[in-house]
């Protein structure tokens, strides 16, 4: 039994030698790859940059690995186990060093959750946050805040259409949606039981010299929402009024997925990932950004909702309506 415990550790070592040997493969195969693939494209200092992130990413698990190695060899040298390489021990090796090149290079386990905590780590690199940082500087900075000159922020733009239409709009934000399912209907009635929403006149359009355009327009629309065709415990005399859009990259991304031009499989495969990732990095911009608070309400949902209820809930919700 002692021998056979002795033969038994042994072997786990090798495994796990030839675990790490063959995350080394894997890495030294990528950065051949990629560079014969990136070599025309990108700079000697930024394809060395690429090279350093894939040697190091991820290295926990090497590191885990590699401890334990060291470790059982240790015992196995104070319990003075055989460590000789023979010829079964060195196929051992190179067999599990050659399953685990082969299993990581073509992603035979890769889940879901593995992309999700890619997507999460890569911080701006992922399409998601990238549609973020455009529809922000591409749009809401145009729009939210108030910079002093002839156009107003959307605060006082709401407080303009009040006075004008002698109505109230209780949270005096723009509300932004984001369903999972990417999908708008040209008008957000359409997303609501027939005869509760309605859509109402436009906010005043600010203008912007954006990118060789002068007086480009910026608008968004009011929409009226009728309490007493609802649920009674969202039931009221008085409607509700609020500024609602859907966020539009959303929108392009939907249409990239069903359209002829057609897109990547990875895209179509990984798109509810990518939305969260875009309402993850869109949240983070605005909340870093004092000149945004009390402008905007972001609504993160599945898609097939009732949008109604939705937005009264998340009005009624708001310290803005309860104050």
């Amino acid at each position: 039994k002692a021998e056979m415990s002795t033969e038994m550790s042994s072997i786990a070592m090798y495994c796990l030698v030839g675990y790490i040997l063959g995350e080394l493969f894997r890495r030294l195969y990528i950065i051949i790859k990629k560079y014969y693939e990136d070599r025309s494209l990108i700079s000697d200092h930024k394809y060395w940059l690429s090279v350093q992130w894939r040697i190091h990413k991820p290295n926990n698990q090497c590191c885990t690995f590699l401890l334990i190695c060291i470790t059982c060899f240790l015992l196995m040298k104070t319990m003075n186990m055989d460590l000789h390489i023979t010829r079964d021990r060195f196929y051992i090796m190179l067999f599990n060093s050659t399953l685990h090149s082969v299993i990581r290079c073509y992603k035979f386990f890769e889940s879901r959750g593995d992309v999700a905590e890619f997507l999460n780590e890569v911080r701006g690199l992922d399409y998601g946050s990238g549609m973020a940082y455009s529809y922000f500087y591409g749009y809401l900075s145009k729009i939210l805040p108030d910079y002093g000159d002839n156009n107003v922020g959307i605060r006082e733009n709401i407080e303009k259409y009040e006075a004008k239409e002698n109505i109230t709009i209780s949270v005096k934000r723009l509300f932004i949606l984001i369903p999972l399912s990417m999908y708008f209907a040209p008008s957000l009635v359409s997303h609501a039981p027939e005869g509760i929403m309605e859509a109402c006149k436009s906010l005043e359009s600010v203008t912007r010299n954006v990118a060789g355009v002068i007086g480009r327009p910026y608008k968004n629309t009011v929409y009226k929402i009728h309490l007493s065709e609802m649920s009674d415990e969202l039931r009221m005399e008085k409607p509700l009024y609020v500024v609602a859009e859907g966020a539009t990259p959303l929108y392009t991304l939907y249409q990239t997925c069903t359209g002829n031009a057609g897109c990547t499989a990875t895209i179509k495969e990984y798109s509810e990932e990518i939305v969260k990732q875009f309402y993850i990095t869109l949240e983070q911009i605005l909340e870093s950004l004092p000149e945004y608070k009390n402008t905007y309400e972001i609504i993160l949902y599945k898609g097939d909702e009732n949008l109604a209820e939705l937005l009264v809930q998340r009005i009624r919700n708001s310290d803005e309506y309860n104050a």
